[in-house]
């Protein structure tokens, strides 16, 4: 028998599929999406937990203020996307279902403040985005620095065809395109 993480991890792909096959279908409303989205957001974090990138921001790692795991790459809008999008996302593929909630699942080190500037990014009641997930840290002009975990240190690969997905729905001009594994833009 097959542990329990995977057995909830399937069960969060058989019912984002048939979210994928109503919207499909024309049968699921906008609070169906929005619900969609939230359920992919509250099981990828209650269930497979967080998977932190050893990276904060630089007032962050100074303690400047109180801090907050920012789940910078948008997981409930991830699971919209998801629903929107998952013959070209996922396939049928539970490996790559899998890989997109492991993406989901990293997070950034920010002061709750910062981490609140985020939500202006995403167009309330909207699939549109302001920006790239993580352009946003260059907007705001900040700066990310290792934050003493050892490890990862890095932004992961966000799965094949996310990037090319998101371009659809940036409503703004990008200040460069999104950085692939490379924060050498970002350390201060």
């Amino acid at each position: 028998m097959r542990d329990k993480q995977y057995i909830k991890e399937t069960m969060l792909y058989e019912h984002m599929k048939l979210a994928s096959d109503h919207y499909k279908a024309g049968i699921m409303t906008d609070v169906g999406l929005e619900t969609a989205g939230r359920t992919y957001y509250d099981i990828v974090f209650t269930k497979t937990g967080t998977t932190k990138t050893g990276l904060a921001s630089s007032e962050a790692n100074r303690k400047e203020g109180l801090t907050t795991d920012d789940h910078f790459t948008i997981p409930q809008w991830c699971g919209k996307l998801i629903v929107k999008h998952w013959d070209e996302l996922i396939g049928d593929d539970f490996d790559r279902f899998y890989e997109m909630v492991k993406f989901n699942t990293h997070t950034i080190k920010v002061l709750r403040t910062q981490n609140k500037t985020f939500s202006n990014y995403q167009h309330e009641n909207s699939m549109y985005v302001k920006c790239s997930y993580i352009d946003r840290y260059n907007r705001e002009g900040i700066k990310l620095v290792p934050n003493g975990i050892k490890g990862m240190r890095e932004l992961p690969e966000p799965p094949e065809g996310f990037l090319e997905i998101e371009k659809r729905y940036i409503t703004e001009i990008p200040l460069e395109e999104p950085v692939k594994n490379n924060l050498d833009v970002y350390f201060t």
